[in-house]
């Protein structure tokens, strides 16, 4: 768990100052002293190996920098501010945690997250200096920061922590398995997850199912703290020395230093985009009003498409599994009878072609429609059914004009003749055997 491990670490490299400052072997021998010494060494601890100003002084050492050392000082002062800002959280101090923003925005600066940047601006320069009134600030540090679900005095958490732990709840603690789960159940348990967890934890308390360090041995983080605080001390990590390098793939990045000598650039950006003068000369009424036009005439149009080339809803049997299916009324533009039109213009069809979509076809795709219409189909895509002697008549009586074309060939190998009829109202008609086909 890396918060475990950044408090044994911090912790191993504190126990090595107060051996090195103090002269003691065992830290037990501390307690004989006087508080205001204990004050003014942990003051000294502060100073010359967490402080800001500590990596500053030993890089300008004229001996040569401990590079070591530096690493060293600035684990402990980054280390000692996410400890700090931990602890506010977890005891509810709304006062250290804003005044940890700063700090947070010179580490954001530095690490290039630039929403967290902007936020960290926001709310120290404008939100809590001038825009918010002091009723809203309050409101915001009070019930906005922070949630306590446990009623205890260490029981606080941030929001956003304590929503991610309700999801993991729902989804993995006491997540719902089974065929027969459905919404009604889901329902009825997810507000009694909070209860759940009460009993679970009362009867853990209550019945001491599971202890940690049950015996009476060192523990095993304590024996590891021990270790490292050991090595420290053999490899005297917090004694000044030039000759300690570190290579330079385990040189560590200081976030802090190099944040603040950004952050003035960072704030030019900022200014810039707050302050610009932003024109009020167009008329924004007319725009978002033919903007809005333009997108009804567009859903519109694309609507009266669909209308036009979606196939029947009718049950279709399918020619080669034999099945039915049914054409959802709203079929996607890509079909088939889009891309190619005149499949709906074959003899029989019970599909409409529209003159919206004639207009909206190629040259090919209209020449297509046309053999298929010759063949014997109207620009409807149906069948006409009127008897060849009323066609001959009109024929006859100068309504229409008919000329001879070569014979068809039926299936049966008999040769009859063809006539094709044109109306007045240019639709096509093929005489066969007689009859209208």
């Amino acid at each position: 768990h890396l918060d475990q491990a950044l408090y044994h670490i911090l912790e191993a490299h504190i126990c090595t100052f107060w051996h090195l400052i103090s002269g003691v072997r065992n830290l037990c021998e501390l307690q004989e002293q006087l508080l205001e010494a204990l004050c003014t060494l942990a003051s000294l601890l502060i100073k010359e190996h967490a402080g800001a100003n500590t990596i500053t002084i030993l890089k300008s050492d004229p001996n040569g920098a401990d590079e070591l050392q530096i690493q060293a000082s600035s684990f402990m002062h980054d280390t000692f501010q996410y400890v700090v800002l931990d602890r506010a959280i977890k005891y509810g101090n709304i006062g250290i945690m804003e005044g940890m923003v700063p700090h947070l925005l010179f580490r954001f600066i530095c690490g290039h997250n630039s929403n967290y940047t902007i936020e960290c601006l926001e709310s120290t320069v404008s939100h809590f200096a001038d825009e918010w009134p002091p009723a809203v600030r309050d409101y915001v540090r009070k019930h906005c920061w922070l949630i306590n679900n446990t009623g205890k005095r260490d029981g606080f958490s941030s929001i956003d922590r304590a929503q991610e732990r309700q999801i993991a709840d729902i989804k993995v603690t006491h997540r719902s398995q089974g065929p027969s789960i459905d919404w009604d159940y889901l329902r009825k348990l997810h507000p009694a997850i909070p209860v759940i967890q009460a009993v679970s934890t009362h009867m853990r308390s209550e019945f001491a199912t599971w202890k940690r360090y049950k015996r009476h041995t060192s523990p095993g983080d304590k024996q590891g703290i021990n270790q490292l605080d050991q090595v420290y001390s053999t490899s005297k990590l917090h004694v000044t020395h030039p000759l300690h390098q570190a290579p330079p793939h385990n040189e560590a990045g200081t976030y802090y230093d190099d944040g603040i000598l950004t952050l003035k650039k960072t704030m030019t950006r900022w200014i810039d985009a707050q302050t610009f003068e932003r024109s009020t000369e167009q008329d924004w009424d007319s725009i978002i009003y033919n903007r809005c036009m333009r997108m009804a005439n567009a859903v519109e149009n694309i609507l009266h498409i669909l209308r036009c080339t979606v196939p029947s809803s009718r049950p279709r049997l399918h020619r080669a599994t034999r099945r039915t299916y049914k054409v959802h009324p709203l079929y996607p533009l890509s079909h088939r009878y889009l891309r190619r039109p005149w499949r709906r213009c074959r003899p029989g069809s019970s599909l409409r072609l529209d003159r919206s979509l004639w207009l909206h076809l190629s040259t090919r795709a209209r020449r297509k429609c046309e053999r298929r219409r010759v063949r014997g189909v109207d620009e409807h895509g149906t069948r006409d059914r009127q008897p060849a002697h009323r066609l001959l008549e009109h024929r006859q009586a100068g309504l229409v004009r008919a000329r001879r074309r070569t014979a068809c060939t039926r299936p049966s190998g008999r040769r009859r003749a063809g006539v094709v009829v044109h109306h007045d109202d240019q639709l096509l008609v093929r005489v066969r055997c007689g009859c209208a086909s």
